[in-house]
């Protein structure tokens, strides 16, 4: 079920009765506007157009006005009050539902002494009346003091000549064409069941075209001249057409439901709204000590420099090594056990043999490339050998061993 609230329907509610106080204010308004515009008291008007009078005119003898031909106006006034009246300008004009459509000033200098009478006769140029109005218009005859205000007025019906595509006639169309479109979006939102689902506001919406209707009517019957829309006429004409419409969209289904709500039923109250919920704020991140400074490493100390060495460094001891195929010396012989240490103390030291310095070495001749031929199919690959070409590294020489013990005989003599 669509939820409704009073707010909406007493919006509607006021709307409707503003409407119709305005129309109610409108018709007591024009309906007092000639009562209010006899300013002074004890004055009257005898006002004539071409001969006829203007109060006598009605819808079956009204006054002819043509753009084609001049009018001739002739006024008189009488003065019953107790002060003069200074009279400045006539005035010819003529009004529907409250708009003027037609006004002809003439300026006049006519004073009427208390008790006495006055006339003006002056030609009207009507030429203007073409783009003015048409068709049956209430008019009137005002004569107007210095400040403007009205000092005596006289009203009758005039029968306008003019063209349709006046201003008179292109209101009227405008009218038509407003009313037309207005009627026939209430009736397409009446089909589509987009209309509003309250019953005061459809009334309204079916209330304009309504109107528009009235004044619809009021425009057309007064340019084909079938009556003069008087104010007791156009605003009863309005009322009615407002109120018929307005019945019509009251009593339209609902676009959701066939019966509405009570005017005094108290609105559904909505579920309010789950708060969201309270997101915490993250808790703070730790803050990282930087890194302690890396110590500065102090540069290694220097070396101290190493004696030169020769070359070739002299050998203790050398063993040469038979060459291939030769047979190896023999070993000397162990010492004998026998001799005491006496015997070895007294004896000479013998001295140290010298050891002769090897012969360098001849570096090794690189072996030549050999080059393998390959089969007919794959192709031929070339795999170059190279030996290397550095000399061998000396053998480790064996110690030498160790003198033979020489026995001397003591001579004791």
């Amino acid at each position: 079920m669509a939820v409704r609230g009073t707010g909406g329907r007493r919006a509607a509610a006021a709307a409707v009765v503003g409407t119709i106080a305005m129309l109610v204010v409108a018709f007591f308004g024009a309906a007092l506007a000639p009562a209010a515009g006899a300013s002074v008291p004890g004055v009257s008007i005898d006002a004539r157009v071409d001969e006829k009078r203007v109060g006598e005119s009605s819808e079956t003898r009204p006054i002819r006005l043509s753009p084609k031909a001049s009018a001739l106006l002739v006024v008189e006034v009488t003065n019953n009050s107790s002060r003069p009246l200074d009279i400045r300008i006539v005035r010819l004009e003529g009004k529907v539902v409250g708009l003027t459509f037609f006004a002809y000033d003439t300026a006049v200098a006519l004073t009427v002494a208390p008790g006495a009478k006055g006339s003006r006769r002056f030609p009207l140029d009507l030429g203007g009346l073409d783009g003015q109005a048409t068709g049956l218009i209430p008019g009137s005859v005002k004569l107007l003091d210095a400040e403007r205000h009205v000092v005596a007025e006289e009203t009758g019906v005039m029968d306008v000549r003019g063209s349709l595509f006046s201003v008179y006639g292109l209101f009227g169309i405008g009218v038509a064409i407003l009313t037309i479109v207005s009627f026939l979006g209430a009736l397409i939102g009446l089909a589509r069941h987009r209309l509003p689902p309250n019953r005061w506001r459809r009334a309204l919406r079916f209330m304009t075209p309504g109107i528009g209707l009235g004044l619809l009517i009021n425009f057309t019957l007064s340019a084909t001249r079938v009556f003069v829309p008087g104010v007791g006429r156009w605003l009863t004409i309005m009322v009615v057409s407002g109120a018929v419409f307005f019945a019509l969209g009251y009593v339209t289904p609902a676009p959701a439901d066939d019966e509405d709500e009570e005017e005094d039923e108290e609105p559904l109250a909505l579920p309010a709204r789950p708060e969201p919920p309270q997101i915490e704020a993250p808790p703070p991140q730790p803050v990282l000590e930087a890194p302690p400074p890396q110590p500065v490493l102090e540069a290694p100390a220097e070396e101290p420099a190493l004696p030169p060495v020769d070359e070739t460094p002299e050998l203790g001891s050398w063993v040469e090594e038979p060459p291939v195929g030769e047979p190896a010396a023999a070993e000397p012989a162990a010492p004998e056990p026998a001799a005491t240490a006496q015997a070895q103390e007294l004896a000479p030291a013998a001295p140290e043999p010298v050891v002769a310095k090897p012969p360098a070495q001849e570096p090794l001749a690189a072996p030549p490339t050999e080059v393998v031929a390959a089969a007919a199919e794959p192709p031929p690959i070339v795999v170059p050998c190279r030996l290397p070409t550095e000399p061998a590294p000396f053998p480790t020489p064996e110690p030498p061993p160790a003198p033979p013990t020489v026995i001397v005989p003591v001579d004791e003599s």
